[in-house]
């Protein structure tokens, strides 16, 4: 719901509120622990998502992507993990 949120935001008004990354961040904790995802395999999302967050930034400084683009792709990586990641990075 939230990520279909910065979306409809994104296309109504070309920005997305940090508010919807920061949530997305809040609640991947609660929730990862809620479905007994273990302890590594929540510290491999973190890594995924500090790797995203860097990549993010730097496609934001070659002006390829907006600062809440770069935000959401970090805070949604952190959510998909390593299964998922090659078909999010490649849509």
């Amino acid at each position: 719901a939230l990520v279909l949120t910065a979306a409809v935001k994104d296309l109504t008004s070309y920005t997305i509120p940090n508010w919807i990354s920061a949530a997305l961040l809040a609640l991947f904790i609660p929730v990862a622990l809620a479905v007994g995802l273990p302890w590594e395999v929540m510290a491999q999302h973190a890594l995924i998502g500090g790797i995203a967050l860097l990549l993010g930034v730097g496609m934001f400084a070659l002006n390829w992507m907006g600062g809440g683009d770069a935000k959401l792709f970090s805070a949604a990586a952190l959510w998909i993990g390593l299964s998922g990641l090659p078909m999010f990075l490649f849509w």
